[in-house]
């Protein structure tokens, strides 16, 4: 049966074989080499399913080469990645981890610095400037008090 997702009002698809794809998209042509797929293309995933690339892309993690992506309805994958393109309809289609950034940032693991900031905290120190002592490359004010937030809210 095929997963689906319904992404800006238009409905996705996956599908579990070749078969069930061809039964919807008979004469669509199919890419085996899912690296080699564009934006539009219906390629087959390692474990055998069939997606449509929703986008390529590509980012630039800590100033470091342009690293080039691409994006399904069962999530972003690197093309440089020795990862398998596997899995289904993923809730955070729009990140390479499975865990979304609130989770990481609420359940994550207690960093130093998180440890740090903590204590600030203790110590009676504003939000905002204990995050920006504890995390001493923040430059945005902004972003410190979205992120001290968020660390305070943590249960």
């Amino acid at each position: 049966m095929a997963l689906s997702r319904t992404i800006k009002g238009v409905k996705h698809y996956a599908y579990e074989s070749e078969a069930e794809f061809r039964t919807a998209h008979p004469d669509t042509p199919l890419i085996t080499d899912w690296k080699k797929a564009e934006e539009g293309d219906w390629c087959l995933a390692d474990d055998g399913k069939i997606v449509q690339i929703l986008k390529k892309g590509s980012f630039a993690y800590k100033k470091k080469k342009k690293t080039p992506y691409t994006r399904t309805i069962i999530g972003m994958f690197s093309l440089k990645s020795k990862l398998p393109f596997t899995g289904s309809v993923k809730d955070e289609m729009y990140r390479f981890t499975k865990r979304s950034g609130y989770d990481v940032a609420t359940q994550g693991h207690l960093t130093l610095a998180k440890k740090n900031f903590a204590k600030y905290i203790a110590h009676g120190m504003e939000p905002i400037e204990a995050y920006q002592k504890a995390f001493p490359t923040t430059n945005s004010l902004e972003y410190a008090e979205r992120k001290s937030t968020l660390l305070l809210t943590k249960q």
